[in-house]
């Protein structure tokens, strides 16, 4: 059984391949259209959907079902013809699924929080669910519709939405439509002064029914005067921290109102295991913080839990709920590397095409042992390797690393090399069995970087490079089952620091992808202040001219 999931909305379009209930390749369409979001011309090829039959060597004739999220729009993609064939799916069970089906879970609650999904009326939707699954049966049990509104010249779901209730304060600030992670970060510069202010438009509890409800009502009131505080500033100083404080008080009541949704959830379905998902879901300070607000004990949140997603949840909700099959087994899912694989050739054609511009060699297994003195040296490696991550962050595969004892690191890494704003912070990568000795954690041990602790008082100093303002770090876990070449790398720069952890971001620049094949990181790489790119073996380094 041959199945193709398809994800995204008007944005975060992918696609998957699933046979027989497995997960075979997923590629998100920016990788391929190098258009951020795969909103654009180019992410209307679908080129995605190609990507992953010509992997597995399969045409659409060898397809038995085409699966997409009901936000999907097919008339955008109607140059292919499995179009018309296309079965669509609930927006939020796909999210659900996208979580489930990874998570090793055999009875869970389930909770997707994001922007807005599906068309409840012509001018509503769904923009929070949940519920359970026992034994294969799904049951929802709440469902928030908010109102779709135009605000600011840009189209959202404002009303009764967390999803648009942050991505409100994160247009104040100056930041763009899915850009909110920026909006995290800056929160922990700030004190929330704003919090009373805000609260003036939201309510949450029960209605005359005893029905549990959520009412976000944010409007051009607030809007206007927040934003003359941040213009009424004399200094930029005075304006960051201004648009600080309203990040942190918007961290700080998303974080309330969601955990007042998840102990309700808790109180509805006694269930110990939680999956949850939406574009919510990837507010990583909010999830650290699940397991000592909430009761729940074991929590899963896919790696690509917002709208490309989707296209895994569609494939496997499809194979499992539609046709009927049930689950082989249930396993908790370590890495989702699922990409192509690019050929030691492939690599020595774009080393060749760029000559000029690059010295080359192939080190063979000597490459850990070389990349770990360079790390050590101070220098800023691009580190390519196997198939591509999917989901928005880079865990490994398409990664650049740095020495995470470098205090002005950060400050290096966003303005030379990813050319983005300065207070923005890194990620720590460490091996999982030195993982108590740096980190205060109480959240799952996780490979995906879904979840922000603190570190260790006596580590701070060691590691500042990844030690943000507040004391937290995103963290990424894995051992040598997760990911064999980066937890070999990071073990050798162990033996020659004493520090079993790296500085980890993602391989792209300030408005791309991720880069995705051997021609992106080349390109990448002479286009920024990196000074080694290692392909695979391959060792790479700049011609000074």
């Amino acid at each position: 059984m041959n199945i193709i999931g398809i994800g995204g909305s008007d944005h975060d379009i992918s696609a998957c391949l699933v046979v027989d209930g497995e997960l075979k390749i997923a590629i998100e369409e920016e990788r391929l259209s190098k258009e951020k979001h795969g909103i654009g011309a180019r992410s209307c090829l679908l080129q995605s959907v190609d990507y992953c039959l010509q992997e597995a060597g399969l045409t659409e004739e060898n397809i038995d079902y085409f699966f997409a999220n009901d936000l999907f729009l097919p008339k955008l993609f109607s140059g292919k013809k499995f179009i018309d064939k296309l079965i669509r799916i609930n927006h939020h069970l796909t999210h659900f699924a996208s979580a489930y089906y990874l998570s090793g879970f055999t009875s869970a609650a389930w909770l997707v929080i994001d922007g807005g999904g599906a068309r409840v009326s012509i001018d509503t939707c769904e923009t929070i669910s949940f519920g359970a699954i026992h034994n294969g049966k799904i049951t929802t049990l709440q469902k928030t519709v908010g109102e779709i509104s135009l605000f600011n010249n840009v189209l959202g779901y404002q009303q009764n939405s967390m999803g648009s209730f942050y991505d409100f304060f994160n247009l104040i600030c100056g930041f763009k439509i899915l850009e909110t992670g920026k909006l995290m970060g800056l929160a922990s510069y700030g004190n929330t002064v704003y919090i009373d202010e805000i609260e003036k438009y939201i309510s949450i509890g029960y209605d005359t029914n005893k029905n549990f409800k959520i009412n976000i009502n944010l409007n051009k009131d607030i809007y206007n005067e927040l934003s003359k505080q941040i213009c009424d500033c004399f200094s930029e100083d005075e304006k960051f921290q201004v648009k600080a404080d309203i990040a942190a008080s918007a961290q700080y009541l998303l974080e309330k109102y969601i955990f007042s949704i998840m102990n309700e959830l808790y109180s509805s379905t006694h269930l110990k295991q939680l999956c949850y998902a939406g574009g919510v879901a990837y507010n990583s300070v909010l999830n650290g913080k699940i397991k000592l607000q909430t009761p729940f004990e074991d929590v899963f949140i896919p790696p690509s839990a917002g709208d490309s997603g989707t296209a895994i949840g569609a494939a496997l909700y499809g194979y499992h709920h539609i046709l009927g099959y049930p689950q082989k087994e249930n396993k908790q899912i370590i890495s989702l590397f699922t990409g192509k694989l690019y050929s030691i050739n492939e690599i020595e054609k774009i080393c060749k095409k760029h000559s000029d511009s690059v010295r080359y060699c192939d080190l063979g297994e000597l490459v850990y042992q070389e990349a770990a003195k360079e790390l050590l040296n101070g220098k800023v490696i691009g580190w390519f390797q196997g198939g591509s991550e999917f989901g928005p962050r880079a865990l490994g595969n398409r990664s650049i690393l740095a020495d995470p004892r470098i205090k002005d690191m950060p400050y290096h890494l966003n303005t030379k090399v990813k050319f983005r704003e300065i207070f923005r912070p890194y990620a720590p990568v460490i091996i999982d069995e030195y993982l108590n000795d740096y980190f205060e954690t109480d959240f799952p041990i996780n490979p995906f970087m879904l979840y922000v602790g603190y570190i260790k008082k006596d580590k701070r100093e060691i590691i500042p490079a990844v030690t943000h303002v507040d004391n937290t770090a995103r963290l990424q876990i894995i051992n040598e089952k997760i990911n064999y070449q980066l937890y070999t790398l990071i073990k050798k720069f162990y033996q020659l620091s004493g520090v079993p952890v790296l500085l980890n971001t993602s391989f792209n620049i300030k408005g791309k992808p991720i880069v995705e094949n051997p021609a992106d990181a080349m390109e990448c790489f002479l286009k920024c202040d990196m000074d080694v790119l290692y392909l695979g073996s391959y060792k790479i380094t700049k011609i000074k001219k």
